[in-house]
Order: C-alpha cells, then structure tokens, then sequence
C-alpha cells in the first residue's frame, strides 16, 4: 500500500486562465503539489475584466453560460456558485456606422447592410453549422473558406471576417 507522499506528484502548470486554474485545483485537490505560472500580472487568462464606466468589461471575447456544466461544477467546488450572477446576453453588429441589434433572426432580416440574398444565406449556413453540420469532415477547411462557400462573400466579409479577426488575430 503507498502513501500519500509516495503518490503525490510534483506538476508545473503553465498559464493562469481558467484551464490552468481548474488544473491546478483539481491537480491540488488530488493531493497533487502544484505550481502555476502566469505572464500576466493577474489569473484569469480570456476571462479577465477592466473598470470601465462603472462596470466591468471582458477583455477579450469569451464568456459562459447557464448551460455550461463543468463550469457551474467548479464554481460550486469552489463554493463560488452565490457570487455569479448571469445578464441576458445581446449581441450587435457596428456597420456603416450604424449598429444593428443581432440576436434573433427578426433581427438578421433586418440587418439592412447586406443585400436579403446575403442575409437569407447567413442565416441558412448559421443553421447548417449549428444543426446538421459534423465538424470532423469539415477539421481542415479553413473557417473563411467555408463561409465564403457556404455564408457568400457579402455575410462573410460583412460579419464573419470581422469577428474572426477580433477573436483570433493574424490566425
């Protein structure tokens, strides 16, 4: 029979986002020493906040949500499921100067700054995608490449372009 200290492993765990801080508490919860470095000077990796205007603000483009089990599983192991508080999300669109509510498909009708053919074909590979779609045959296409094929020139550069410059830079 082994001990504890016989079975404790020594792991370095490199990066503070919310991966490397699960891993690191799950590592330590399983008796686990553990080390974690981070670059930044604060944990939080994608999920960090600044002050602006009173409230807080993502620095990048992620958050969760009600259905995100794992997360609601360590936020309760962390005893931290009272201090989360969950906003009805909206989206919008900033084009032509203008911005466009985007969070139903009344509102993708109404998105006036692609032509209807354009709208209609975003909304049908949205569909595609998120309904009939497998990801596996589709792993070494690249994103633009589908949705220029799938989406049409005019959805993908007017709203999927962008979005994936925001959320992934030059890759």
């Amino acid at each position: 029979m082994s001990t504890l200290k016989e079975t404790q492993k020594s792991l370095l765990i490199i990066g503070g986002g919310i991966t490397g801080l699960a891993a690191a508490f799950l590592a330590a919860k399983a008796h686990h020493k553990v080390t974690l470095i981070e670059a930044s000077d604060r944990f939080g990796g994608l999920l960090k906040t600044f002050p602006i205007g009173g409230t807080k603000l993502e620095h990048f483009y992620h958050h969760f949500f009600t259905h995100d089990l794992e997360l609601r599983w360590l936020l309760k192991e962390l005893y931290l499921q009272d201090e989360i508080f969950y906003r009805k999300a909206t989206m919008g669109i900033y084009r032509n100067q203008n911005i466009f509510d985007f969070n139903s498909p009344q509102d993708l009708l109404a998105f006036n700054a692609i032509p209807l053919v354009d709208r209609m074909r975003f909304g049908l590979s949205s569909l595609l995608m998120s309904k009939f779609l497998h990801w596996e045959k589709w792993e070494q296409v690249p994103a633009l490449e589908w949705f220029y094929r799938y989406a049409g020139k005019q959805s993908t550069e007017s709203i999927w372009a962008p979005m994936l410059k925001v959320k992934f830079g030059p890759f």
